[in-house]
C-alpha cells in the first residue's frame, strides 16, 4: 500500500486538501505535495 495524500482528502482535524500537483496523479486524482494547501475546520 502506498501512503499518499490526494486532492480532496480530509485531514485528521476535519480540513480538506485544496491544492495538489497538476501532473502527478494516483487513481486519477491529483497527488498533494509538501507545501500544498488545506482548509482549516472550525473549532468545536
Amino acid at each position: 500500500m502506498i501512503d499518499l495524500i490526494r486532492l480532496g482528502d480530509t485531514t485528521d482535524h476535519g480540513g480538506e486538501v485544496i491544492t495538489a500537483s497538476e501532473v502527478m496523479r494516483y487513481g486519477g486524482v491529483r497527488v498533494a505535495r509538501k507545501g500544498d494547501e488545506v482548509t482549516l475546520s472550525a473549532p468545536p
